[in-house]
């Protein structure tokens, strides 16, 4: 644990000093005794051992992350001595022709289990487990076979947890396998499987009590989106029990916990997915924002009603404030003298929408608001009006083709849309304009929310397993 405590000590003080830059006595005193607080903790703070490899393509899920074809092959294992910040990495393991999945270090610092895959043409293969020495010695492969093994981690009495597609099962709503929790012998061997959920158990590591912390995804009842918390197993697959999070909505995804060393916390990675932010009464918002993905702007009304598109998408990256003058305002001049009342505040973060967050999905926000309060009348073989039902068709359902064909809802094709700006109100219709119908009688009910999202975004259907179409 000692040792634990030192590398933690010297990730933390390493945000905060650039390599190598020696304390002065210009320095304000607060600042000058931390420089030197700093390299008292680096004069003993051994190597740091980490990945290096491409970054990861999209598609990808959390849940599914080593299944998806996303990664590029390259990369290795290397050491970083912080001692030495200016000599170069030391390099543990590589190989060209494959990927890296995640390292984990033994309690003695003196062998690293690691997940590589091939990714040769004429050798393409699964993930697989492999054991060599911090020196790059005495390389060995734990696991073979067509099973994706992930994720391994070091059990107190020598043996080994990991994650395993040997499970034989299959996630719902993402087009790849699932994976349980499955314990080994130090030589591969005896493999047992301790966990049964049929979806998907992630990133387990050892607590100090010798249970072990992962993250579990199961969405029996419930939302797929939202549950994805921590839970700890004993070893042997004994006292299953819920860690924290089962009921939180927001973050959605709560894995890659690790127990603070010397002290009962855990940290963890928190993933969210999107919904609304309020504004304030001039108009100004502040948020914080998901980084790496792309970011389109509604503004609507207290009902739900768009207003305004920004017609445009944005992105924005880890670390960066951005504000909106530059695109809204010249960029030679200055922005407004006065305050946002925004800006009074610090940012918040986003708030999903009741029904959980997640892509735009006509089966499953849309059709079961049609079928509570629509298909008693709109279905069957002489349905009043037009078929409403979850009927399917060709690619898609009876529902969704009644109201896009005909332009019930107001929508631009992609292939003849315009390329000016949108004005106020143009695309947030109930019905096309000038038109009534069907789903101007649906946007009154109590969950016309629901049906608004779903008009904006159109074409945007889904499955019928509720899996979102890209």
């Amino acid at each position: 644990m000692r040792h634990l405590r030192r590398v933690t000590a010297a990730a933390v003080v390493l945000a905060v000093l650039a390599p190598g830059q020696p304390a002065t006595a210009k320095d304000e005193p607060p600042v000058a005794a931390m420089r030197v607080a700093t390299h008292v903790a680096l004069a003993g703070c051994p190597e740091v051992v980490f990945i290096k490899r491409h970054h990861i393509r999209r598609p990808f899920g959390i849940g599914t992350l080593y299944a998806w074809n996303c990664y590029s092959p390259g990369g290795g294992i290397y050491a970083f001595d912080p001692r030495y910040p200016e000599r170069p990495h030391r390099e543990i393991f590589r190989r060209d022709e494959g990927v890296v999945f995640n390292i984990e270090l033994s309690y003695d610092a003196r062998k690293i289990l690691f997940s590589w895959m091939s990714m040769a043409k004429d050798a393409r293969d699964s993930f697989h487990i492999y054991e060599i020495d911090t020196d790059g010695q005495h390389l060995r492969q734990l696991t073979t076979g067509r099973y994706h093994d992930v994720s391994a981690t070091y059990l107190p009495d020598g043996s080994i947890c990991f994650v395993s597609t040997r499970s034989e099962c299959y996630s719902m709503c993402q087009p790849a396998p699932g994976c349980a929790l499955f314990t080994m012998s130090s030589a591969g061997q005896d493999m047992r499987r301790i966990e049964f959920n049929t979806l998907g158990d992630y990133a387990p590591a050892v607590m100090t009590d010798g249970s072990i912390l992962f993250m579990r995804w199961e969405y029996n009842d419930r939302s797929l989106f939202t549950r994805q918390k921590l839970w700890t197993i004993k070893p042997d697959g004994t006292s299953l029990r819920l860690y924290y999070g089962n009921t939180l909505t927001s973050p959605n995804v709560l894995w890659q916990a690790r127990q603070i060393p010397g002290s009962e916390k855990v940290i963890c990675t928190m993933a969210p997915h999107y919904g609304t932010v309020p504004v304030e009464n001039d108009g100004s918002a502040c948020f914080n924002a998901p980084t790496g993905v792309e970011l389109y702007f509604e503004a609507l009304d207290a009902s739900g009603k768009e207003l305004s598109r920004m017609t445009s998408l944005t992105q924005i990256m880890p670390g960066e404030v951005q504000g909106c003058v530059g695109c809204h305002e010249p960029r030679d001049s200055s922005s407004s003298p006065s305050e946002p009342l925004a800006m009074r505040h610090p940012p918040v973060d986003i708030t999903p929408p009741p029904w959980g967050a997640g892509p735009v999905d006509f089966v499953r926000q849309v059709q079961p608001v049609l079928d509570r309060y629509c298909v008693t009348c709109h279905s069957g073989p002489n349905p009043r009006g037009i078929d409403l039902s979850n009927d399917k068709t060709r690619f898609f359902n009876m529902a969704y083709n009644n109201l896009t064909v005909p332009k019930w809802v107001d929508f631009y094709w992609v292939n003849s849309a315009g390329s000016a700006t949108l004005k106020p109100l143009a695309l947030d219709g109930v019905a096309s304009p000038g038109r009534s119908g069907p789903a101007a009688t649906f946007c009154k009910s109590r969950w016309r929310s629901r049906g608004r999202i779903w008009i904006r975004a159109i074409p945007g259907f889904g499955n019928p397993n509720g899996l979102p179409v890209s």
